[in-house]
């Protein structure tokens, strides 16, 4: 089993640093990092170190680079020029990707839509933008990952949906982050989980824990995050660890 360290649960700390993370993850043992895009972007911006320098602290020391953590608000753009915007924000991530060693980006989607749309209709654009953007990692062997978010405000707010959309783009480099918080916050259930996979999705497609620590076959409690009354419930058993959608 691998361990990764999540810069989620440390990013607002006061003086935070991703090298300082990356340093205390070498220290004691972790075997990846997923680093947070905006701490990343602060560092670049004041001058720590350069893309070219965290690259080769990656390839010199055991920590590696699980994923980049994220091209935010991907979906329901309305204008060409938005969903430009989005493509040109690919095109940099895959670029840092490549000098990090990078292999996964996270995809979050938009919130506090401005237009009405229904659940089908966020679906179909979702599938839609994802199948634009594997054409653009593919070649680069990148997997993207889809993080439904738990709040009302939030696009794709639920495991069931955010499976839906990848069952749908169908694809191997595209598959689900679940993170437990995002998964009890809006009640989401592990039946999609059990659905039939497609004949030619046989393996599953990368090792993306529930909060982004580890890969168990089964679940026991809810993170730390979740409030007191969802805790004392008991977590389901995942029914299908080797379903290729769940990048857990």
């Amino acid at each position: 089993m691998k361990i990764g360290f999540n810069e989620g649960c440390n990013r607002f700390c006061e003086n935070h640093s991703v090298l300082e993370d990356l340093a205390l993850c070498e220290k004691y043992g972790f075997d990846y990092i997923d680093v947070q895009s905006e701490c990343l972007d602060r560092e670049l911006a004041a001058g720590k170190y350069t893309l070219e320098q965290l690259g080769d602290y990656f390839r010199s020391h055991n920590i590696k680079m699980l994923s980049y953590n994220a091209l935010i608000f991907f979906n329901m753009k309305q204008t060409q020029a938005e969903k430009d915007e989005v493509m040109a924000q690919l095109d940099e991530i895959i670029r840092r990707c490549q000098i990090l060693d990078c292999k996964m980006i996270v995809v979050v989607p938009s919130m506090d839509l401005k237009v009405h749309a229904t659940l089908d209709e966020i679906k179909a654009d979702a599938v839609a933008v994802l199948k634009e953007m594997v054409k653009k990692v593919e070649p680069h062997g990148i997997k993207l990952s889809i993080e439904f978010c738990g709040a009302p405000s939030m696009s794709i707010n639920r495991f069931e949906d955010a499976y839906a959309i990848v069952s749908e783009v169908n694809h191997p480099l595209v598959g689900v982050t679940l993170d437990q918080y995002h998964f009890h916050a809006m009640a989401s259930g592990w039946d999609a989980s059990a659905m039939p996979i497609p004949s030619r999705r046989s393996a599953l497609t990368a090792a993306y824990a529930p909060s982004k620590y580890s890969v168990p076959t089964t679940t026991s409690s809810p993170t730390r995050r979740t409030s007191k009354r969802l805790r004392k419930l008991p977590a389901p058993t995942l029914k299908n660890t080797a379903n290729p959608y769940l990048m857990i």
